[in-house]
């Protein structure tokens, strides 16, 4: 099974490191995409991927996709891929505050979809991370979605009309805490 990133962001290396660790994907199996030519040799270089300059490339390639890009750029990478995405190719987004109809919309054709919402702590191996599924992805689909965060942290399946209070409490609030003790830290070591 061939995996695929559009963008190699924090959050995409994040998860990609814990696939990698936990052994669900290997290397040779995994490909990516990002508009900077930094991240992608980056990727290459740490975790021994193929890096790909074309997000039709990726996606050509690619069983399960991983939509990894900022939500306002998200919109120009769907039509970028419409045509290139396979009609068995299972799509996953973390996008914050893109829904599974809006992606269906953008995308222009029924695939299998899942969200992912997963937190800053999977950078450590803990985030804590919500999925939910279109009528199109199966049971075995969402199997694969928990195993994947699981390599990152935990998972728990939600209705997606729960999706944006998660992302509040799971995604924001935690950032919020980190920011205010790296604020204080950073005033501790300021004052001596």
């Amino acid at each position: 099974m061939k995996l695929g990133f559009i963008g190699l962001g924090n959050m995409a290396k994040a998860i990609l490191a814990g696939l990698l660790r936990s052994g669900m994907f290997a290397a040779e199996d995994v490909v990516g995409s990002d508009v900077a030519e930094a991240m992608r040799q980056k990727a290459t270089e740490v975790y021994g991927i193929q890096a790909m300059e074309s997000n039709a490339e990726v996606a050509m390639a690619s069983d399960v996709l991983v939509l990894a890009v900022k939500p306002q750029f998200l919109e120009g990478v769907l039509k970028e891929l419409t045509n290139y995405i396979k009609e068995d190719t299972l799509i996953i987004s973390i996008a914050a505050g893109k829904s599974l109809a809006w992606l269906e919309e953008k995308l222009g054709k029924k695939v299998r979809m899942l969200r992912f919402m997963p937190n800053t702590a999977a950078m450590v191996g803990e985030s804590s991370t919500a999925i939910c599924r279109n009528a199109y992805a199966t049971d075995e689909d969402v199997a694969l979605a928990v195993k994947m965060c699981e390599s990152f942290g935990t998972a728990q399946v939600i209705d997606e009309k729960l999706m944006d209070v998660f992302s509040a409490i799971g995604g924001s609030s935690p950032a919020f805490a980190f920011l205010y003790m790296e604020a204080l830290a950073d005033g501790a070591v300021a004052s001596g």
